[in-house]
Parts: C-alpha cells; structure tokens; sequence
C-alpha cells in the first residue's frame, strides 16, 4: 500500500489525545483522530482507512490546479514574504519602542474612554442625520438644479476664477509698494491722537449743547417768530403777486387799446381844437395866448398863468403829454398849482391849454 503525503490541515484533531490512531471518516471525507481499540484488527481498519484516504485524496487533489498555483505562488513569493516579515517585525519593534510609554497615546485612550457615551451618542446623531439627509435630499429637484448650474456655468466660473487671478496679480504688482497708501497709512498714524482729542471735544461740545440749549425758550420765541414773519411774508407774497397781476392785466389792455396812436389821435384832434379855439372864442386880449409851456429846473410845482382862470376845468394840463385829471392840480387867478409835495423833477414839460373863450356876440337866453 502506498501513502500519499496529506495536509495536516484536513485532518481534524479536535478531542484528540496521546495515543489515538488516525481513522479516515467516509461521510465527511477528513481523517481524523480515534481512540486505538486495539488488536491486530484495529491496526488494519487503521491499514485500510489509510488506503481509502489515499485513495480518495489521490483522485480529489492530485490534479487540482488551484493546490498547484497557491504552491507555485507560495515558492515565488517566498523571498518577498520573508521581507515583509522582516519589515513588519521591524516596525513592531520602533512601536513598542515609540508608542509603549507615549502618555499623549494613554491621554488619547483616557479621553476616548471618557468621551465613549458622547461619541456613542454623537454616532446616533449623526445616523440620524444621515438618515433625514437622505430622505429629504435625495430627490430634491433644487440640488439637482444647482448641480445642473454649476455644470452649465463651469466654463464661466473658470474664466472668472483666471480674471480674478489676474485682478490679484495687478493689485500686487500695482499697489504692494504704492507710496501714496504708504502716506496714508502714516497720516492716519501720525494724527491718531489727534482724531482722538478732537472726537473727545466734540462729545463735550454736543454735551453742553444737549444740556444748555434743549429746553432753552428763547429759541423757541425766535423759532415762533420767524414763523411767524413767514407767515407775514407768505401774506404780502401774495398782495403783490394780485397787484403784478393787475398790472400785468392793466398793460396787456394798455397794449392791445393804445398802441395804434390812439392817444396821438387824441393830442392831434387837442392841438387842432386849440388852434382852432385860439383863433375863434379867445377876446381879442387874449388872442394870442392859447397855451402855456414850462421847462422845469426841479426848483418848484407852482406855476404862473398868462391867463386868469377861476375853475380848473377851464384849463387842461398835461406832464410830458399826458393828461392830468382836474383832482391833481389847483388854480386861483394866475396862478397854477400841481398836487405835489416835491418840486417836479428837472427835464419834464409842463404843457397848459387854455379852454375858456368869450364868444364874439350874445346868445339868446343868456351872454357869455
């Protein structure tokens, strides 16, 4: 009988003692140890249970390729495994040396030891986190949205990402050593206490100020009164507005009635009715004498008469070719008298028709 070499891996040792005898078990097909019985016949079932196995491990893994490949592979990488052993023990023995009395490390241990139930709990805060993260955003269209954006928009924020590290690349070139910034940084140092005294001086003025003047009435009295004078003004606004107002309707008429010669008309049909009154109704005494004119030197407003007269209306007085009413002047004899308290000014013409006559016969029913 021929034995072939097995693996002590298939065979089961569990409950096994000194002395046992390996005994092949079909209905598992592993070997495993059993108490000897003894006798010549235990020997052969020990004979033939080996022979079964043979048998049995011939045909099952003789040609197994894997058992091979794992062989092969076990002898190639042996020199790298024997390295990395070297290596692993290497780095256990700097741990032991390092890390074995490191205190940081018993504090850190310590500290989580303490921290275990926080920790346990922040876990669970965190699971439910988790959990509402996924239930409320897994979804969401808005995120999804954002997402979309930020993928529609890469280009951009890529181009703007460069511009702004351009930015910064000119701030630097351009304003690291500006001198002007420099200055003001030093004016600002150098007045410091300054900016100081005067922010001080202002909250001690604005202190008196709140405490002499807030309830001060005579600033209230001049506050009511210049009120007050607005009021007035506001008033006397507009009384002259109204009295623009009439003039400007008084012009407007003057304008559109007058400005055809009317008033020339009117002289011109005065000088002809003179003329003519002169040389038809006037005594012969006074023939001559139709009108008087005056230059004015600003010295008086009284004026003598060629003619004696006893009722302004029998005289007619213009000023600078305008008509005077009757009311503005006076007459006693011959002696004419303008309603002014002040001498007529120098350069005026002062012009005195005469209309009363005497007519040259009698008239039934009375003489004149």
């Amino acid at each position: 009988m021929s034995i072939t070499k097995i693996s002590t891996g298939i065979i089961g040792t569990t409950g096994a003692s000194d002395g046992d005898v390996l005994t092949f078990v079909s209905a598992n097909g592993s070997v495993e140890f059993k108490a000897a019985t003894g006798g010549s016949g235990s020997a052969d079932l020990v004979e033939s249970n080996l022979s079964s196995y043979a048998s049995y491990a011939n045909s099952t893994f003789a040609t197994d390729t894997n058992l091979n490949t794992v062989s092969s592979n076990a002898a190639t990488n042996t020199s790298s495994i024997t390295a990395l052993n070297a290596e692993v023990d290497q780095l256990g023995s700097y741990a032991n040396a390092t890390f074995a009395l490191d205190t940081s490390l018993n504090t850190v241990q310590d500290n989580v030891a303490t921290n275990a139930s926080s920790i346990t709990a922040l876990n669970a805060e965190v699971d439910q986190l988790g959990s509402y993260a996924n239930a409320t955003f897994a979804l969401d269209t808005s995120l999804n949205t954002v997402q979309d954006n930020v993928a529609t928009n890469a280009s951009s924020i890529t181009a703007l990402n460069a511009e702004v590290d351009q930015l910064g690349s000119y701030a630097n070139a351009t304003f690291a050593l500006d001198t002007s910034l420099n200055t003001v940084q030093d004016n600002v140092a150098t007045n410091a206490s300054s900016i100081t005294a005067l922010d001080t001086e202002l909250a001690t003025f604005a202190s008196y100020a709140n405490s002499t003047f807030a309830l001060d009435t005579d600033l209230n009295i001049v506050s009511s009164n210049v009120d007050s004078v607005i009021s007035g003004l506001t008033g006397a606004n507009n009384s002259v507005n109204l009295v623009l107002s009439n003039l400007d309707s008084f012009a407007s008429y003057a304008n559109s009635t007058f400005a055809s010669g009317s008033i020339n008309d009117v002289q011109n049909n005065l000088d002809s009715y003179a003329t003519y009154a002169n040389a038809n109704f006037l005594t012969t005494a006074a023939a001559n004498v139709g009108n008087d004119n005056y230059a004015i030197d600003a010295s008086t407003n009284t004026f003598t008469l060629a003619q004696s007269v006893s009722n302004v209306n029998n005289i007619l007085l213009m000023i600078n070719g305008l008509i005077q009413s009757p009311d503005t002047y006076t007459v006693n004899d011959t002696t004419l008298t303008v309603s002014n308290v002040a001498p007529l000014p120098a350069g005026i013409n002062v012009d005195v028709r005469y209309l009363q006559f005497v007519f040259p016969g009698t008239i039934d029913g009375g003489g004149v």
